[in-house]
């Protein structure tokens, strides 16, 4: 199912040179595209990766761009550090060439993975697997292909249409949490991941109505400057700090353990005080309100 693309849209398309991406390029080479493709420079064969990609973009005459990056400066957390560089890279072009989305290769696979993954690292969450649009470092990031193509399709579709393509082998080894979630859900029949993944569909379309719910006492209390009477008030605490902390601060790891520790620290007898929850992160209390203090704010 392709998408219907507006006249006046410019996307930049990121590509790895794997059969999901280059299947997304496939079917949108005839519009107002740029692509970006980055080169980790980890694996041997990633020269041939930017090999494909170039050649692709050449015989269709559409404007690549591609980054070589450094990953080995990268000291810890690689791939977090691997998806700050690429976003950032990301968003330099869409900046640049004016883009009205960027537009990455998902797949239903890739939905169920996530939400396999969440559920193993035991995370609070308010959607589960993947948004099909979402906005991340002022882009408007839209997946065409998260909810109609699995892997297989995907795979089956560039074999006989002939599109080049490239997977990443370390995809197909145990090496990565996610990797080993794959080999798990390879197992379960084409019917019983098309099931599941409508299950958690639904329930996402559940959760998304709670949380416009919850946003709008989020609101109703910030009006109030976050007085704590009003929040004392308030039934879903929990609910409402996991909201307030994720608005106010970048990447703080909230455990249930930690978020009723902020919900003792606002509803105790102290009027004043400060609750750390990273390095240079506090919510501070002072005269029956709290306030956030942050390098995001």
């Amino acid at each position: 199912m392709q998408i219907k693309i507006k006249s006046k849209e410019k996307y930049l398309i990121g590509v790895s040179g794997g059969s999901d991406s280059m299947f997304l390029l496939n079917k949108y080479k005839n519009q107002d595209v740029i692509v970006a493709h980055i080169n980790y420079n980890l694996r041997p064969e990633a020269i041939f990766e930017t090999l494909l990609v170039s050649k692709f973009c050449q015989k269709y005459n559409l404007e690549l761009k591609i980054l070589s990056f450094d990953s080995f400066k990268i000291k810890k957390n690689l791939q977090s550090g691997l998806r700050l560089g690429r976003y950032q890279f990301f968003e330099k072009i869409y900046k640049e060439f004016n883009c009205t989305k960027l537009l990455v290769g998902h797949h239903r696979d890739d939905f169920l993975e996530t939400v396999f993954l969440q559920k193993k690292q035991k995370k609070i969450v308010t959607f589960w697997g993947i948004h099909k649009k979402n906005n991340l470092f002022n882009m408007e990031i839209l997946r065409p292909f998260l909810y109609w193509r699995t892997k297989k399709q995907i795979i089956r579709i560039c074999q006989q249409k002939r599109i080049p393509y490239l997977d990443d082998q370390s995809n197909f080894t145990g090496k990565y949490q996610r990797n080993q979630i794959r080999f798990l859900l390879e197992k379960k029949s084409d019917f019983s991941l098309f099931f599941l993944f409508l299950f958690y569909y639904l329930i996402n379309i559940f959760k998304l109505i709670i949380l416009k719910n919850q946003k709008k006492i989020l609101q109703n209390w910030q009006k109030t400057g976050y007085n704590i009477n009003f929040f004392k008030k308030i039934k879903i605490k929990s609910k409402i700090i996991f909201l307030f902390v994720n608005q106010n601060f970048d990447n703080v790891k909230l455990t249930r353990g930690k978020i009723n520790e902020i919900i003792n620290f606002i509803c105790g007898k102290s009027t004043s005080g400060a609750f750390l929850l990273k390095k240079n992160n506090y919510i501070i209390k002072k005269k029956w309100k709290i306030f956030p203090k942050s390098s995001k704010i």
